[in-house]
């Protein structure tokens, strides 16, 4: 998302360029660019913090297991955002707190889909639909590739081999995840007991 935001930055200032090329013998003021120039930043500030609160407002929801009113803030900000990722990666958590399985794989599919590049919160949570419905190998292909971009997921790369009983793997990644951080006490504590992850 700040990705796009970051695209609308880079066009403003080409057009600023584009300005101050076209008009070199002219001289410029200041107050006139800003007359020009704020009004564009101004509305992408207010999108940029309308979006959020969307956001935040579906996590809350969401955390209070407030599910048709999540429901009703994801579909009206998928219909006015049909291209942003992230929130179908929300309308996939509602489908999985409802155990609709199916659902949310398909809209966790359409949030990598829109993202185009490697999206490891997608992939993490796709690959708890995979462990659901048994395909622990494209569970584990998920949980590779997003920790490949994003250390973070090593965690859960570790409890995916876990799952499949694969404690040598497990560990592996476990420890690879305590050079990361190595104040874990959870992970420290798991690895020292030598027993299964709970």
């Amino acid at each position: 998302m700040r990705t796009k935001y970051f695209k609308y930055l880079l066009y403003l200032f080409v057009f600023a360029m584009f300005i101050f090329l076209m008009f070199p013998r002219r001289k410029f003021d200041m107050h006139e660019i800003k007359k020009h120039t704020i009004p564009m930043f101004d509305s992408l500030t207010k999108k940029i913090a309308s979006e959020n609160q969307i956001i935040d407002s579906i996590n809350n929801l969401l955390n209070l297991n407030k599910l048709v009113g999540a429901t009703f803030l994801i579909d009206s900000a998928i219909k006015n955002n049909p291209k942003n990722p992230i929130l179908y990666v929300y309308r996939g958590d509602i489908y999985a707190k409802q155990s609709m399985v199916n659902e949310a794989l398909l809209s966790y599919n359409k949030a990598i889909e829109l993202r185009k590049s490697v999206f490891p919160i997608a992939l993490s949570k796709r690959s708890n639909i995979y462990f659901l419905l048994n395909e622990t190998k494209l569970a584990i292909s998920d949980l590779k590739v997003a920790s490949s971009f994003n250390l973070d997921y090593l965690f859960d790369l570790a409890v995916g081999y876990e799952k499949c009983n694969e404690h040598d793997s497990a560990n592996k990644y476990y420890k690879l995840y305590l050079m990361r951080y190595p104040n874990d006490s959870l992970v420290i504590k798991k690895l020292n007991s030598g027993k299964k992850f709970q």
